[in-house]
């Protein structure tokens, strides 16, 4: 089941909190978290997940073979 913008939004809401531990309910499940780190991964995923159901554009950069 592909993430919504209420997951987004629940993530964005424990970051501005400066929650450095708790949990947060994303995609129907809670996901416990030690770390603002650990919430500003979680968002990328979410983000990028919510911009490519949307049809939207995002960029992925690539670093595995460089020539």
């Amino acid at each position: 089941m592909p993430f919504t913008s209420t997951d987004l939004t629940n993530v964005d809401a424990a970051i501005i909190a400066g929650a450095t531990v708790g949990r947060v309910t994303v995609n129907g499940k809670t996901i416990e978290y030690r770390s603002i780190d650990q919430l500003i991964k979680l968002r990328g995923v979410i983000q990028a997940d919510v911009q490519a159901s949307a049809g939207g554009c995002f960029n992925k950069a690539r670093f595995d073979n460089p020539i």
